[in-house]
């Protein structure tokens, strides 16, 4: 089965790309995001998904959000970046527009019943929309490899407090906008590092080692949903107790389900979850 390249406006004007694969007549659709820094066809086994989605009666998107490869599109801002090794701020706040674009997408190709799928930073993007919208077209929620607060510290160490101490100078500053590099992440502005590795970060909705961790996000989940990581993971190494914790906070999810695979397994074992959808 082939794909067909599409793409989609947001609602402030930027154009995405992806990759549709769907079967005739499909029963659903699943809208597939990729971590930070890749692009819809950076995802794992994307192939064998689209494969085992379409012999379950499922369509796949895989689409680029507007951080793909790093370079991001801004719709407002007028900053010149002459070093080409620099890119754009993500702007991460306008995670929920590319969501919301590509939804309706699906919509208008008669596609109404929407699961959303998330690697890595993706899957924090997917789980933010999911809990701050009533969005009656979404059916479940998948989570591939989510970031792990206290394996990202363990990694990144002091160079993330510098990070992060001169982001915060910068954000007093009035210099939102101006890029920090932090080696190993790629050059991210100032208000990128407070969003993803501040207090109240993205990658702080996951922490597994912290026993004192807020998990009341995942109350506000109430579609199936399905958390899963791999062994080769590197930003999130999680005991199956750990993933324990996702089961005994996700109390309004119809269903939940939690695994630690083989990265071969991956696709087989998210078809297997959208099959019992």
């Amino acid at each position: 089965m082939q794909g067909e390249l599409v793409a989609t406006t947001t609602a402030d004007g930027q154009t995405l790309h992806g990759c549709l694969v769907a079967p005739s007549s499909p029963r659903l659709a699943v809208l597939a995001l990729h971590d930070l820094y890749g692009n819809f066809y950076a995802l794992p086994d994307l192939a064998d998904l689209a494969a085992g989605l379409a012999n379950a009666g499922g369509a796949l998107l895989a689409a680029n959000t507007r951080d793909h490869d790093g370079v991001a599109s801004l719709s407002t801002a007028t900053l010149q970046f002459p070093d080409a090794n620099q890119s754009p701020p993500e702007l991460l706040d306008a995670a929920g527009l590319d969501i919301a674009a590509w939804l309706g997408f699906l919509q208008a190709h008669g596609l109404t019943r929407i699961l959303l799928l998330g690697q890595g930073l993706g899957a924090c993007k997917v789980a933010a929309y999911t809990e701050s919208q009533a969005d009656q077209r979404l059916a479940g929620l998948a989570l591939l490899s989510p970031p792990d607060h206290a394996a990202l510290v363990s990694q990144l160490g002091q160079r993330l407090d510098e990070a992060l101490a001169w982001a915060l100078l910068m954000l007093e500053a009035g210099q939102a906008d101006e890029l920090i590099r932090l080696e190993g992440i790629g050059p991210l502005s100032a208000r990128t590092i407070r969003d993803l590795f501040g207090l109240r970060g993205v990658f702080n909705r996951f922490d597994y080692a912290d026993r004192a961790h807020d998990w009341g996000w995942l109350a506000r989940i109430r579609v199936p949903l399905l958390v899963l990581h791999t062994e080769a993971d590197r930003l999130s190494r999680p005991a199956p107790d750990a993933l324990a914790l996702i089961a005994r906070h996700a109390t309004a999810a119809p269903s939940v389900a939690t695994h630690v695979v083989s990265a071969e397994a991956m696709a087989t074992t998210i078809v297997e979850w959208v099959r019992a959808i």
